[in-house]
């Protein structure tokens, strides 16, 4: 979505997405922010980093860390694992979700749904397995 510079992401950083999954997102908050101007639709926009946690499986942390670490297998880790990552518990980023729409001056507007403080991959990793 942001492309690929390393950066602290806010809400206010352009899009930047080079690969194809990135400029489609980037597409479908332009077409639903500008419905939602034009009087279409009520829509807030809410961005999550890496999730995990009951039932998220296909992510960075689902199957390859946590699954592994409960059969006892080596961890399967995509990219560079001592790079600063922020990751989301799928129920908090639910809860971001809810209030969002509960909240008439979050409307028209894209907003990063907080998570836990930003650490490695190692690190998280590591808290796994112990």
């Amino acid at each position: 979505m942001y492309g690929s510079k390393h950066r602290v992401l806010t809400e206010d950083v352009p899009n930047g997405a080079t690969g194809h999954k990135g400029r489609t997102r980037a597409q479908m908050a332009d077409v639903l922010l500008d419905a939602h101007h034009r009087g279409k639709v009520r829509a807030a926009i809410g961005r999550g980093a890496d999730f995990y946690g009951p039932g998220v499986l296909e992510s960075a942390l689902g199957e390859r860390i946590f699954k592994a670490a409960l059969e006892g297998r080596a961890a399967e880790v995509l990219g560079n694992i001592d790079i600063p990552h922020t990751y989301l518990y799928i129920r908090d980023f639910a809860k971001g979700l809810v209030t969002l729409g509960a909240r008439e001056e979050a409307l028209g507007q894209i907003w990063h749904i907080p998570g836990a403080a930003t650490i490695t991959t190692r690190q998280i990793v590591n808290m796994v397995y112990e």
